[in-house]
């Protein structure tokens, strides 16, 4: 059994108000959404209790503001059940992947829903956990190589700590991109430092690690052996001699 939604019936894009009409939100529960300044979605959220509250609760703590700080809000109230709001936060989510939404998604409910959507219809089906994801592999990054890193290495950065949207400019990756590649490796148990606000933050290791991994990657998917082996090579060579050999895997595959 399959379900239709349109989107354009939710009208939550009509209730758009700016951060600073926080105080305009119902105080009904149900979902909201949180967009950056080029009103592009970047989180999804629920509550059984006020929209209002909830919401005002994120600005006052300054939750998402790293790198695409929130300024516009829409909501959506739902009369039902704490599952049912779940479960179609869970579809929305996985329709729209929100940037901020992609930190530790777990699959919760006993039957998840995959939404598979064009323009604005939405046909759901139960859900499998998807066993890979794609990053966009990045062939010679001439910004991020071992001779470098052999420069940062022996300089006054060489034990700074990167933010996401640094490393994000470093890799030549999306936010999106570094997201899912740090979460990736977590399931590795890898390890990553995290600031005050529980954002991820970069040590030139780190770095080293996802360039090494985007070199010696052969498809657009990420896979669980070739994180393996990123995380080998530096722990055995260094981060210098384990991005020439990545280097050197480059040029054979473009021979």
């Amino acid at each position: 059994m399959s379900l239709t939604i349109d989107f354009a019936k939710l009208d939550v894009i009509k209730s758009l108000v700016p951060v600073q009409q926080v105080q305009s939100l119902s105080s009904k529960k149900g979902l909201y959404f949180l967009f950056d300044t080029e009103k592009e979605l970047v989180y999804i959220g629920s509550t059984m209790n006020s929209l209002k509250q909830r919401v005002f609760a994120h600005l006052k703590s300054g939750d998402f503001q790293e790198n695409q700080p929130i300024a516009f809000i829409g909501w959506l109230e739902i009369e039902g059940s704490k599952e049912t709001i779940e479960a179609l936060k869970t579809m929305l989510i996985n329709a729209y992947f929100p940037i901020y939404n992609q930190y530790g998604i777990k699959y919760k409910h006993k039957r998840p829903l995959r939404a598979e959507h064009t323009n604005c219809q939405v046909e759901v089906k139960k859900a499998v956990e998807p066993a890979t994801s794609k990053v966009k592999k990045v062939v010679g990054n001439k910004r991020f190589t071992s001779a470098s890193v052999k420069e940062i290495a022996n300089g006054d950065e060489a034990k700074r700590l990167w933010s996401r949207s640094e490393a994000r400019a470093i890799l030549h990756l999306s936010d999106a991109e570094i997201i899912t590649l740090s979460e990736r490796l977590l399931t590795e148990q890898y390890f990553f430092q995290r600031d005050m606000k529980k954002n991820l933050i970069f040590t030139l290791k780190d770095l080293v690690v996802m360039q090494v991994l985007l070199n010696i990657t052969q498809h657009h998917v990420v896979k669980k052996r070739e994180m393996k082996e990123a995380i080998r090579l530096v722990q055995k060579f260094g981060l210098i001699e384990a991005l020439r050999i990545s280097e050197r895997l480059i040029t054979k595959v473009n021979m």
